[in-house]
C-alpha cells in the first residue's frame, strides 16, 4: 500500500523548530501524519498539526517531498509513504501535547536537535537544517 503523509516544520520567532516526541515509537520528529480520503495535502497538514499539538496554522509554504522505504505499521500493514512537508512561521495557539499521540512538544534550535538515532525521519530534519543554514528557509 502507498500512503501520502503531510508534515510541517513550524518555526517560532526565535527561529526554533517545533519537535514532537511521539508515543508510538518513542522518537522525536516534526508534526504530521497520513492524509484522510478526500483531503488535500494542505488540509491534512493543518489537521495533523491541530490534532497533535493544538496549533492553528496561518500561511504554510511547500518545503520538500520525500519518499520512505517500505515499512510495517503497528497494524501489521506494509506501506511505502510519500511525505510532503511544509514550513510555517505563522500560527496561533500554544503548542501542547495530545496525550493519545505524544509525550511532549518543544521548540528546539536546529543545532540542538538530538542525534539521528532519536529522530523519526532524520533525512527530513537534516534537509531542514541544511536549508536553514543556507538561508533558503526564512525564519521570522
Amino acid at each position: 500500500m502507498i500512503m501520502v503523509a503531510a508534515g510541517v516544520a513550524i518555526f517560532d520567532k526565535q527561529g526554533r523548530v517545533l519537535m514532537h516526541h511521539r508515543k508510538e515509537d518513542d522518537l522525536w520528529g516534526l508534526v504530521g501524519g497520513f492524509m484522510n480520503l478526500g483531503e488535500t495535502v494542505e488540509e491534512a497538514a493543518r489537521r495533523e498539526v491541530y490534532e497533535e499539538v493544538g496549533l492553528e496554522l496561518g500561511e504554510i509554504k511547500l518545503f520538500d517531498v520525500f519518499d520512505n522505504p517500505i515499512h510495517m505499521l503497528p497494524s501489521g500493514d506494509q506501506v511505502q509513504s510519500v511525505m510532503i512537508f511544509f514550513t510555517c512561521h505563522d500560527y496561533t495557539g500554544t503548542a501542547r501535547v495530545n496525550d493519545n499521540e505524544g509525550k511532549e512538544v518543544e521548540f528546539v534550535k536546529l543545532s540542538e536537535i538530538p542525534d539521528d538515532k532519536y529522530l523519526k525521519l532524520p533525512k527530513v530534519i537534516n534537509a531542514v537544517r541544511e536549508h536553514y543554514q543556507n538561508k533558503t528557509i526564512e525564519v521570522n
